[in-house]
C-alpha cells in the first residue's frame, strides 16, 4: 500500500532524502495492524525529561524514515504534555505531542515522527498525574523501492 506525503512538512525534518522536486517525495508506507498496545504506562518513565524509545522490534524495514503513530493519552490534570520527537533532537519546540485541555478528559490523535538512528525516537511524559499513556505503530515510511 502506498500514500503521498505532504512535501511541505516532511522537507523541515527529512531533507537529505526527499526529492528536490516538489512532485513526489519518493515514500513507500508499511502499514502494520494491530489491536492491542504496543507501548502502555507501565513501559515509560514519567519525570519531564526525554527519553528513547526503541521501535527496531516493530518497524522491521531498517531504512524506515518516518513512523505513524497513535497517541491516546489522559492527565488528572489540565496543561499536562506527552510528547514525541525524532531522537537527538534539542531544539525546544521541535516535537509532536499532546497538552491536556481540561483532567481526566482521554486525548487521542496520530503523529508522523521522523525516527533516528537506529529506529529510535524520544517520548517526554510529566513527573505526576498521568493516568493513561498509550503507544500504538500503525506504520511507517521508508524509501519506495
Amino acid at each position: 500500500m502506498k500514500h503521498s506525503v505532504e512535501v511541505a512538512k516532511l522537507r523541515r525534518e527529512l531533507p537529505d532524502i526527499l526529492d528536490p522536486a516538489p512532485s513526489a517525495v519518493g515514500l513507500e508506507y508499511v502499514e502494520r495492524i494491530s489491536s492491542a498496545f504496543d507501548y502502555e504506562a507501565a513501559a515509560f518513565t514519567k519525570d519531564d525529561a526525554w527519553h528513547d524509545l526503541d521501535l527496531s522490534s516493530i518497524v522491521t524495514d531498517t531504512d524506515a524514515v518516518l513512523v505513524c503513530i497513535k497517541m491516546l493519552w489522559a492527565a488528572t490534570a489540565a496543561g499536562k504534555f506527552f510528547g514525541l520527537r525524532k531522537d537527538g533532537v534539542t531544539y525546544t519546540y521541535d516535537y509532536y505531542g499532546l497538552v491536556t485541555q481540561a483532567a481526566s478528559i482521554q486525548n487521542e490523535d496520530n503523529f508522523e515522527v521522523p525516527l533516528g538512528t537506529g529506529r529510535v525516537i524520544e517520548y517526554n511524559l510529566p513527573t505526576a498525574g498521568t493516568s493513561t499513556s498509550n503507544l500504538i505503530i500503525q506504520g511507517w515510511w521508508k524509501p519506495a523501492a
